[in-house]
């Protein structure tokens, strides 16, 4: 293909500090670029790990000295394309983007981005003001390379006029296989920067596993790399020392040059049990790849797909080392880095990972981007590859995208590069090809704001539930939701997001009443659904309605707690959901003992009865695999809260009272809000650990390390974090005849209690904590069959079409 543009601008961080990234990109300027006049320009914003995606006030003069460099070469050369990697899906690093693209890229002939960090367009998509200005930036690019096949997608997102997937390259120097003595131990190497994400507290846990089992003098782990900070690598030695590691642990720091390619052909196996955050297909994959080495990798991010057909790469889950354990005794079982072992490893890595593919793919990538602006951005694009046959609409497909926020994936895709056919993934059916008559739902999130109200659990359902139904084809979403409150998903139909924050109470309750009156300039949708359970006062604009109730606590807190709340809190709410049950057109509620509550409630306050349709709640960690055998430190979780009815003064105080009897127990871990009247008994306690709320990731490692649950809640309208646990390998106790015996029920009967007889926890959980690791997996996988997000969200489309049909026929 001839090209018309000879002038590239090409931008990117390169080697220090030493990362994927950085060590890609230097591939790129270190080639010489045959047909094009390059201009190269080095970000150099961060000089070690730790400054990545942080202020300095060093960054903001470098930034205006690559503005004013940037702006002379494009003002010379109209034409020259602009070759630039947006930022990883951080604050500060987008807003550098933010300020850099809109001074830089309106002077560029055309643009090509490459995408190495994950999770960007999902980042930009979560606010308003995000989504604006990522729409200014980073939209309408000529080519866009990913390097990690990432769920949202970043061509869909700003409506790039085509891309590819374009996995980094490496050069990895040729070594003839190292002759292995039988009798030496295995050496699991970890090449990366030092950081929890990365994996390295999993290692640690790997290695105590192997030492367990009386294995400590067969395996050696060496871990190369720099440390991320001070503080983690203090951490990580007072660990090792702890476990009583040092021996089977290396901590060799960063190598570079023949030093790193040395440690590769000394080992044996590559491990690297990453969750990075930011992680896309990572170098040091490629380079043990090069080395002959096999892999013991995770799920994650990019690496399924990178690793898609290599028959030396096992793909585990993340944060299991009871799984990686097994397998670095199975490969040592079988007499890893083998002659067959070390030809796949090589012949993988040379059919994909090579830097001349990697240059290839960008190659191709300028040619394309010089072809679209020189045909002066035609609705037809040439073809990319020579096997294609057709060009995609892209005009219209931009049109779309540009008219709808969030609607890039009800819009066409632009036309990609066909990747290799062992990585080819079949595209799901579009909503339109699977069901032609979609309902359009209207969904209020602004009253949702975790950490500030009751809305934790509900908040997870919501975006489990709202991702379900987008997947069914059958429905198109639009939300409504404030600057704090919780997000709808990126690819909603479209999202409209109040200009102020709900947190205050009295602004909350404002927005909830007020909010049909304000138009946000679409067409009325075929029902309005609200996840909370509660109809603002003007439910007359908001028909047809659907509600999710999920309990009537507030009604058992009144009869119980009447002084947990204000008089006056409880007539507002009590109120409230006499209203909802009156005006809503179809009542939802999340199980058989939920909707019991609901029906004495309407028969208390004389409310006509209605129908009520159970769908039950999904849960977020579905999409986690299940665990095969976590491994378990001797402590048990409770989710601790000041609410009343979850029971978490009286759960101190029985442990309390165990303790003064002298009873073995766990440890038992408060995670959450501790009620005032229960906290000095803390001070005394060797068997309680007061933890903060825990974000997510945390909150996942607490669960699969625990060895059981408890829930002593009186009353719950689901019971959540009982699936949560079970999906998490952890077994649960709860309270006999709640929500949660029901929904365990389906999987197991072990874990009840009776609140009023606090010895039945005592054998509960006994109970729970001798359950065999293969028997929690049973019933983890039992309730995802039963509870599985696909299931509520058919049961809640049955809900809305009867609803839509009903109203089709009554206005007919």
């Amino acid at each position: 293909m001839k090209t018309t543009t000879s002038h590239i601008l090409l931008m990117g961080q390169t080697p220090p500090p030493w990362h994927g990234q950085a060590v890609a990109t230097q591939i790129l300027f270190d080639h010489d670029w045959p047909g094009f006049e390059v201009h190269r320009l080095r970000m150099e914003f961060s000089e070690e790990m730790v400054e990545v995606g942080r202020f300095q006030w060093k960054k903001i003069r470098h930034l205006v000295h690559l503005i004013g460099e940037a702006r002379a070469i494009l003002r010379k050369h109209p034409s020259c394309l602009l070759f630039y990697p947006p930022a990883s899906a951080k604050w500060i690093p987008f807003l550098r983007d933010v300020i850099f693209l809109g001074c830089v890229r309106p002077l560029a002939g055309s643009t090509v981005f490459i995408y190495h960090a994950s999770g960007l367009p999902e980042f930009t998509q979560t606010g308003l003001l995000r989504e604006m200005l990522a729409k200014l930036v980073y939209h309408q690019a000529e080519v866009s390379l990913e390097v990690a096949q990432e769920v949202i997608s970043p061509h869909q997102v700003y409506a790039a006029k085509t891309w590819e997937w374009c996995p980094c390259a490496i050069d990895v120097p040729f070594r003839n296989q190292s002759p292995r003595t039988p009798s030496s131990p295995i050496t699991a190497l970890f090449v990366g920067s030092l950081q929890e994400g990365k994996g390295i507290l999993e290692i640690l846990k790997t290695a105590k596993i192997l030492r367990d089992r009386g294995l400590d003098a067969d395996f050696r782990f060496r871990l190369v790399g720099k440390w991320f900070s001070a503080e983690f690598e203090a951490n990580v030695r007072h660990a090792r020392a702890e476990l009583q590691l040092e021996e089977m642990v290396e901590l060799v720091g960063q190598l570079t040059g023949n030093e790193k390619w040395d440690a590769y052909h000394e080992a044996d196996v590559f491990f690297f049990p990453t969750h990075y955050a930011s992680e896309a297909t990572p170098i040091v994959l490629m380079e043990a790849l090069g080395a002959g080495l096999p892999i013991i990798s995770t799920e994650w991010a990019g690496i399924p797909a990178m690793m898609d057909g290599c028959e030396t790469a096992t793909i585990l889950p993340i944060r299991s080392p009871e799984c990686y354990a097994d397998a670095l005794e199975k490969l040592a079982a079988g007499k890893t880095n083998t002659a067959s072992v070390f030809e796949l490893s090589r012949k993988f890595y040379t059919d994909r990972f090579l830097p001349d593919r990697f240059i290839e793919r960008v190659a191709r990538a300028f040619q394309t981007a010089a072809a679209i602006d020189a045909s002066s951005h035609r609705a037809l694009l040439p073809r990319l590859e020579e096997d294609e046959s057709h060009a995609s609409p892209l005009a219209s497909s931009a049109r779309k995208l540009k008219d709808s926020r969030t609607s890039s994936k009800l819009a066409e895709t632009p036309k990609r590069h066909s990747p290799p056919p062992e990585q080819r993934q079949s595209a799901p059916l579009t909503g339109s090809q699977r069901c032609p008559a979609r309902i359009s739902i209207s969904v209020y999130l602004a009253d949702q704001n975790p950490g500030y109200d009751r809305s934790f659990g509900i908040s997870r359902m919501s975006q489990v539930m709202m991702e379900s139904l987008l997947d069914s084809g059958q429905v198109e979403i639009g939300a409504i939701s404030s600057k704090t409150s919780q997000q709808a998903p990126a690819r909603m139909h479209s999202s409209h997001i109040l200009p102020w924050g709900t947190r205050r109470k009295w602004i909350r309750l404002l927005t909830d009443h007020l909010h049909p009156l304000f138009s946000n300039g679409h067409s009325p949708p075929d029902l309005h659904y609200f996840p909370k359970g509660y109809l603002p006062i003007f439910s007359s604009f908001c028909r047809p309605s659907v509600v999710t109730i999920h309990d009537t606590i507030i009604q058992y807190d009144e009869d119980h707690y009447p002084d947990w709340r204000s008089r006056l809190e409880y007539i507002y709410w009590a109120m409230m959901l006499k209203h909802t049950l009156r005006e809503a057109d179809r009542i939802l509620t999340v199980s058989e003992t939920s909707k019991a509550q609901i029906r004495t409630f309407m028969e208390r306050h004389r409310i006509p009865p209605k129908d009520i349709v159970v769908t039950y709640e999904p849960c977020a960690y579905e999409r986690l695999p299940q665990p095969l055998k976590p491994a378990k430190e001797n402590f048990v979780i409770h989710l601790a809260s000041v609410e009343p009815h979850k029971q978490t003064s009286q759960l101190i105080r029985w442990w309390r009272e165990a303790e003064s009897r002298n009873c073995t127990l766990p440890m038992l871990h408060l995670i959450g809000s501790i009620p005032p009247d229960a906290a000095h008994l803390l001070a005394g306690s060797h068997s309680i650990m007061k933890r903060p709320f825990l974000e997510d990731d945390a909150l996942q490692a607490a669960y699969l390390n625990a060895r059981a649950l408890i829930l002593p809640s009186e009353i719950e309208g689901f019971g959540l974090p009982a699936l949560e646990a079970y999906y998490l390998g952890t077994p649960v106790c709860f309270v006999k005849a709640t929500s949660v015996e029901e929904i365990l029920s389906v999987a197991t009967t072990k874990g009840g209690f009776i609140l009023e007889n606090m010895e039945t926890l005592s054998s509960a959980l006994d109970e729970v904590m001798a359950m065999p690791a293969e028997e929690i997996r049973q019933c983890g996988l039992k309730l995802r069959k039963t509870y599985t997000a696909a299931k509520v969200a058919a049961r809640m489309l049955d809900a809305f079409r009867s609803l839509t049909e009903s109203s089709t026929t009554s206005h007919q």
